[in-house]
């Protein structure tokens, strides 16, 4: 386990992890970066795909998250109430994916279509507080966002917290 939290205090620069701060930490399971305004994952993150299983980035201010995408054995992805505004198709990959917490993250814009449902062994879905461009099922050409059809197709989950801010426009 390896924890790194900024105090929070909302500084306006951007820290930055160097490129090469994971490649010594190649059997790190949980991962948990909190409070840190920071423009992109570090490379070396990518090293971390085959045991990673838990990555915390809880209060951060990321830029680009698509790096996240590479962690395929990841069983825990929260982004709780961080300044997130798009979940990046790569997270379709993380098929081992189990908790996914997107609570009070209120500019979170776009989750791209399919990339919820992909998720097939997600069991746990928190979004308290947070996305709600939620979209009608129609052509997949023509959403820019999630459906909540897609929520059908993940069988396994026994959680569900969501905000559906006027059921009629759906």
């Amino acid at each position: 386990m390896f924890l790194l939290h900024g105090n929070g205090k909302g500084n306006d620069h951007h820290s930055k992890i160097p490129s090469n701060f994971f490649e010594e930490m190649p059997k790190l399971k949980v991962l948990d970066i909190c409070n840190l305004p920071l423009m992109s994952l570090p490379p070396s993150l990518e090293l971390l795909k085959t045991n990673l299983q838990t990555l915390c980035l809880d209060g951060c201010t990321l830029e680009d998250i698509a790096r996240v995408g590479e962690l395929r054995n990841l069983e825990t992805l929260s982004y709780a109430n961080s300044e997130v505004k798009e979940l990046p198709k790569e997270i379709a990959k993380l098929t081992h994916l189990r908790l996914l917490d997107l609570s009070d993250c209120p500019e979170l814009e776009v989750i791209s279509p399919n990339v919820i449902s992909s998720l097939t062994r997600l069991e746990d879905l928190r979004m308290k507080n947070s996305f709600e461009k939620w979209e009608a099922e129609r052509d997949i050409n023509e959403r820019k966002n999630a459906s909540l059809l897609e929520l059908k197709q993940l069988s396994g989950l026994t959680a569900l917290e969501i905000y559906i801010p006027d059921v009629y426009q759906l």
